[in-house]
């Protein structure tokens, strides 16, 4: 099945049989318009009039073949693959490897040169022996492979270029390589290609002893309540099936917090979740697991989440809590031992939705203020980018200056942050860049130039970033920063976006952008060149080293980290990659390059057929049928020295294929080694990485604590001296994607056998040296008192070192319990009896729940008998058990037959015209696409007869009965359903119940409508007195 034939399948089709019902409205799916019919034919590149995509894409399943015949132990295969008129390959694997790096679990090896003169076809085969070798003996490794270029040479020969990563384990070591092939083909019209010569250009072996990190995560959060239905299942479960009043998000960008909300020294961790799925807070337990207690600290917010903040805000000695809902921040003030309430709320303007939060003294006042990244103006869907490569129609950013005593202002325009402040921003980070001592703030932003604001020492901004020449023009995401060469300074690393489609369609000015000028076509370049590595020049310069550094390669990347893994005091880089990942195997990866960016005008006007594009790529995306830049590994990047990067990927053990988004550092068990924390979109949504590196250095960390600067000291830059060394951070609150990591700071010093001092520079402050802090501890310095304190470690030590590593794994059933945001009132359905055609939901009121079982009998095999069978047993859990058939003619027959003599008869009914059309409104409704509603579905109601929770499957005994527990605990006077939710919401989506009730009175359904209009007179009266 070809590209189109997948879409139009996917969207216009019924998989089932037509004598087997799946489906309770398969006629109201939706034809696309004849626009999208035709973006979706030029999914084909060949349709597109793309011939080098074309050519890429039928050499890349004959390249694949090769790797797996060349690598594979004893296959000899490879020969058939290789054109006729093959002129040679120089050795796959290079004869001599030195030995550049050998820290922590790793060892990296390159070759002094490599040779590269061709052989001949009669030693392939020695040059393929060669390769195997570098595995080990392992039988079958493993790779991954991009093609970069691709360029045409004649009617009937092109050229490529390929970057392959491969990796195999050998008992506990893991063993990989990456390297560089060019290869020549040879393909006439219509016949698939064959190679015709092939050239390594690069190579590097990395050999882990054993893994550097165990996922623990099943220990330490597995155990705690709705774990598994919400952690184990990626976002994309939950998508359609949930009251489309949560949001339906899709993307993924909730974040991560760090922060000791109960004071008893350990990193408790805040999960924020998409709207509807409670966020979660997880206290760290003297054993290294945790307990889930975000409902009893007063923060289980149901509101979709984009990011968390713990800090100080108050600078009463405990952690507060900021989050973002909406275009708001709710700052939620802790009252001690991890108990909160009492927010503020932060109101922002214009409605667009908050995407992160970074808190710093961008005022020199003492106190911590916020700046708020915006994303997309008027909505992620129907905006678009203009142009996509410069855009500026983004929303505006804010930021709130701390007045004290919890109160703080819109200071965005008057400190200057309305420079520029129109792009679609995504994180912000908050430094002393210019080395001069005040906050500075760095903002990546989307599509386009980052902001760089350079304070002037009053708390007043000036927009610096394309002066200085690091405004990063691409798809900045995410921000970190370190002392990557170890000159005394630190460095800024940009996660932005790697795209081998973007890498090749870049290159063809004929059809990428033909009018465009050499400018322009350079800055689309950069958007698929992959992340940024800003080096500090000092005075506030820096130079763009990624690719000299070797940490140019990612994927779509976000939130990327430092954090350094082995404790030799080199900071080590861990690299969150990928989109949209689905079940299909196509990508969308070319079609977007091809189609939206290629086609985007190079100013401000919108062309209607840019705007389809990118509405096509958004059905495309979220039908299922395809990928969007999805499989994209993590990438882990080793530290060897002098400003350069081994790439460890693929013997890392934690290059995920998870649509990785957010990732958070910190000690969780006091051993003196950063462990992580990672986000994903997909399953499992959390992972809990504890780190093992082999021959870990010595360590010192860090909690500071401010007097005259903001009690956190978020801000501070802290150098250690130690074995004739300096290493330098800076306290974020604020770093990554969405993500913030442990306020102790963590410096691994190597093989030093002592540590001179410590000198911190307080924030807007004086500096301070504290002397001789012990090796391999933690001390907590305070600003203006001489002497250091030495932290205990933990007691008892936790057993978490113990555990063997227990990867997660996903649940095989998807997403079926559907709780309702607010009720739905069916009081006015009609559901026909036997007994009385007029019957209603009102009817069966008797002061119970009710389950209304929506069947059919023509369910796959026996299932109808057997549903039948299921429903009597539900009739002991103390709701009615109504089933509402919705067949017709001989169907009903069937289904009255089953049911006669059964306890389920008498109140059985069956779907009239009038019942169906209520239950497709109500799918509508619930799901905006109620052809996706199935049969069977269960609708429970509560004793009132409103609708509370919609099950997508039969639902189970225990499962029901564990639900009528909580339905009986709802306020029927009230239309919230939040112990379902198990949260509370913050700002509780509300349904138009004024509009279902004038849709049902155009239908003519008046009982409907009149019950609709009083809940909405009454919701009026409600808001009316609370006004």
């Amino acid at each position: 099945m070809d590209l189109h034939a997948a879409f139009v399948a996917c969207l216009l089709t019924s998989a089932s049989p037509q004598d087997v019902r799946e489906r309770l409205f398969p006629e109201l799916r939706v034809s696309p318009p004849a626009w999208q019919l035709a973006e979706a034919e030029r999914l084909d590149p060949a349709k597109d009039a793309w011939p080098t995509e074309v050519l890429n894409e039928r050499a890349a399943p004959v390249l694949e073949r090769f790797l797996h015949a060349a690598l594979a132990r004893g296959s000899a295969d490879f020969e058939a693959l290789l054109a006729a008129d093959f002129v040679g390959a120089t050795d796959l694997a290079p004869k001599e490897l030195e030995l550049v790096a050998s820290k922590g679990s790793f060892e990296v090896r390159r070759p002094k040169s490599l040779d590269a003169r061709p052989k001949p076809r009669e030693a392939l085969a020695a040059g393929v022996a060669e390769l195997r070798k570098t595995f080990a003996g392992a039988p079958n490794p493993e790779f991954d492979v991009e093609v970069v270029a691709l360029d045409v040479v004649d009617a009937t020969h092109f050229t490529s270029r390929a970057l392959v990563r491969t990796w195999a384990r050998v008992g506990e070591a893991r063993i990989a390589a990456n390297f560089t092939w060019e290869l020549g083909w040879t393909a006439g019209p219509g016949e698939e290609p064959r190679i015709r010569s092939l050239a390594l250009t690069s190579f590097e072996q990395v050999v882990a002893a054993r893994a550097p990190f165990a996922e623990l995560t099943r220990w330490v959060a597995g155990g705690t309540r709705n774990f598994a239905p919400h952690f184990l299942r990626g976002i994309d479960d939950f998508y359609l099936r949930n009251d489309h009043l949560t949001g339906n998000a899709l993307i993924g960008g909730q974040g991560l917090a760090l922060g000791d909300v109960d004071g008893d020294g350990r990193d408790d961790l805040y999960v924020a979740m998409q709207g509807g799925i409670p966020n979660r807070l997880f206290v760290h337990q003297p054993a290294g697991d945790t307990l889930e207690r975000a409902l009893e600290a007063g923060v289980a917010f149901l509101d979709n989440t984009r990011s968390a903040l713990f800090a100080d805000f108050d600078d009463d000695g405990d952690q507060d809590l900021a989050v973002c809902v909406g275009c708001n921040i709710v700052i939620s003030w802790n009252r001690g031992r991890g108990d909160f309430g009492d927010p503020t709320w932060l109101v922002g303007d214009g409605g667009d939705e908050i995407f992160s939060l970074a808190a710093g003294d961008g005022d020199g006042d003492g106190d911590l203020d916020l700046y708020a990244c915006r994303y997309v103006s008027g909505g992620m869907v129907g905006s678009v980018p203009l142009p996509y490569f410069d855009a500026t129609n983004g929303a505006t950013n804010f930021y709130w200056r701390n007045d004290g005593k919890r109160a703080f202002a819109n200071a965005t325009q008057a400190a200057g942050f309305d420079q520029n402040n129109l792009r679609y921003s995504l994180s912000a980070l908050w430094d002393d860049f210019d080395d001069d001592g005040d906050q500075d703030l760095y903002v990546a932003n989307d599509f386009g130039r980052d902001n760089f604001y350079v304070n002037d020492g009053t708390g007043h901004f000036t927009d610096r970033a394309t002066e200085l020449g690091i405004d990063d023009i691409g798809a900045g995401m995410g921000l970190t920063s370190a002392d990557v060469d170890a000159d005394g300074d630190l460095d800024l690393y940009v996660s932005d976006m790697w795209a081998a489609s973007g890498l090749r369609a870049t290159a063809r000015p004929e059809r990428f952008q033909p009018g465009a000028s050499d400018a322009v076509r350079t800055a689309y370049r950069h958007h698929a060149r992959g992340n940024v590595l800003y080096l500090n020049q000092g005075g506030g310069k820096f130079v763009d080293a990624a690719v000299d550094a070797g940490v140019a390669r990612g994927g779509w990347s976000w939130g990327s980290l430092f954090t350094d893994y082995d404790n030799d005091g080199l900071p080590d880089l861990y690299v969150p990659n990928g989109f949209l990942t689905w079940s299909g195997k196509q990508d969308l990866e070319s079609f977007f390059w091809r189609r939206v960016i290629g086609g985007s005008p190079n100013d401000t006007q919108p062309l209607e057929s840019y705007r389809h594009a990118w509405a096509s790529l958004q059905s495309f995306s979220s039908s299922g049928a395809f990928s969007y830049n999805g499989r994209e590994r993590n990438c882990v990047y080793l530290n060897i020295g002098g400003g350069r990067f081994a790439d460890v990927t693929a013997a890392s053990g934690i290059d995920y294929l998870d649509d990785s988004r957010m990732v958070v550092r910190c000690d969780w068990d006091g051993d003196g080694r950063e462990d992580l924390w990672l986000k994903n979109r997909t399953a499992p949504r959390l992972r809990f990485l504890h780190n093992r590196a082999l021959r870990a250095g010595h360590w010192l960390a860090v909690d500071l604590v401010g007097r005259t600067c903001n009690r956190d000291a978020i801000g501070a830059r802290v150098t250690v001296e130690a074995g004739g060394k300096r290493f330098v951070r800076t306290l974020y609150a604020g770093e990554g994607y969405l993500a913030q990591s442990s306020k102790r700071l963590h410096f691994g010093v190597g093989d030093a056998t002592a540590i001179e001092c410590v000198t911190v520079r307080w924030p807007w402050g004086a500096t301070e040296t504290f002397a001789n802090p012990p090796l391999d501890s933690v001390v907590r310095l305070v600003q203006s008192e001489p002497a250091l304190t030495r932290v205990a470690p933990p007691e008892p030590p936790p057993v978490i070192a113990a555990m063997a590593d227990d990867p997660s794994s996903a649940p095989h059933e998807s997403v079926t319990r559907v709780p309702l945001v607010e009720k739905l009132p069916l009081g006015g359905m009609r559901i026909p009896s036997a007994a009385s055609a007029e019957r209603t939901v009102a009817d069966l009121r008797d002061g119970r729940p009710t389950l209304l079982r929506v069947w059919s009998t023509q369910l796959a095999g026996d299932g109808a008998s057997r549903l039948v069978e299921r429903s009597k047993a539900l009739t002991t859990l103390g709701a009615r058990v109504v089933m509402l058939s919705v067949d017709q003619g001989p169907g009903l027959a069937k289904a009255r037959k089953l049911l006669a003599g059964t306890v389920l008869e008498a109140d059985a009914g069956y779907a009239d015209g009038g019942a169906l059309e209520t239950l497709k409104i109500a799918m509508i409704e619930l799901f905006r696409r109620a052809d996706l509603a199935p049969v069977p579905l269960d609708l429970l109601l509560d004793a009132e007869g409103q609708l509370v929770l919609l099950y997508l499957r039969p639902v189970e005994s225990d499962e029901l009965a564990q639900d009528l527990e909580l339905v009986a605990k709802l306020d029927l006077k009230s239309m919230a359903t939040p112990r379902l939710l198990g949260g509370r919401w913050l700002v509780r989506p509300r349904r138009d119940y004024r509009e279902l009730s004038r849709l049902f009175d155009g239908l003519g359904n008046p009982r409907m409508a009149e019950l609709l209009r009083r809940v909405a007179d009454e919701r009026a009266k409600t808001d009316a007195v609370g006004r």
